[in-house]
């Protein structure tokens, strides 16, 4: 199998979903770059060490998906805690995720989205502003919403962000349980020599018996066969 291609596999295990409440943004990054990367991470290094064969864990060399945001932590030009977190969310969450879904949706219908609050200008400005101005009371973008107050009703200032994600871990436990069951055995799985297939039956087995949750890990593992199949089958 191509480098590239394993370096993705690797890589999407341990991918980063940052939680994006700005209070909890706030306090991972007061945690420091470690604890706000394994924080934020999907998979914990440890379960990845249980479910890569030992020649997996060779070619990794030691490498940890959080270490992107460890050094874009570390690295950035920042005053604050919140600085280093933002920093690292444009670095990775922002082009990895949010601006990626938002373009594959509006191409599905062939919109052309754009992202006025990401003009460069803005973005300058708003880095230049302290703490107090971005986060006051556990509130995120509080200059936004006080300068937006004259224009727009509260039921629209207040709104919460809606959750995105679907209902994995019930679906691991329910309609899906089988396709979960079948991973450990999955020829593209079981054939590439990267997973452990005794680890994948634990872990099928932890999160049916509500032992643990696995259920975004076992959606990533879910499509990474089907994609496998897809190129390669």
């Amino acid at each position: 199998m191509p480098a590239s291609i394993r370096s993705g596999v690797f890589g999407a295990l341990g991918r980063l979903y940052p939680l994006r409440g700005r209070a909890t943004l706030l306090a991972l990054a007061d945690s420091g770059a470690e604890g706000y990367a394994a924080a934020a991470s999907l998979t914990t290094p440890a379960l990845r060490t249980l479910l890569f064969t030992a020649e997996a864990r060779r070619e990794l060399g030691g490498h940890r998906a959080e270490d992107r945001y460890v050094a874009s932590m570390r690295d950035a030009p920042a005053r604050a805690a919140l600085d280093r977190a933002q920093y690292a969310d444009f670095q990775h969450w922002l082009p990895g995720n949010v601006l990626t879904r938002s373009d594959r949706i509006g191409m599905t219908v062939g919109l052309e989205v754009r992202e006025p609050l990401l003009d460069h200008r803005l973005v300058e400005f708003a880095a230049s502003l302290p703490v107090a101005m971005r986060l006051r009371r556990g509130q995120g973008q509080w200059l936004l919403r006080k300068a937006m107050g004259r224009y727009l009703p509260p039921d629209i200032l207040q709104r919460r962000s809606p959750a995105v994600w679907p209902p994995l871990s019930a679906w691991f436990r329910g309609p899906l349980a089988d396709e979960a069951a079948r991973l450990a055995n999955a020829r593209m799985l079981t054939g590439s020599g990267w997973f452990d297939p005794r680890a994948i039956e634990r872990i099928v087995s932890d999160h049916r018996t509500g032992r643990a949750e696995h259920g975004r890990t076992l959606w990533q593992l879910l499509m990474l066969e089907r994609s496998m199949t897809r190129l390669f089958g």
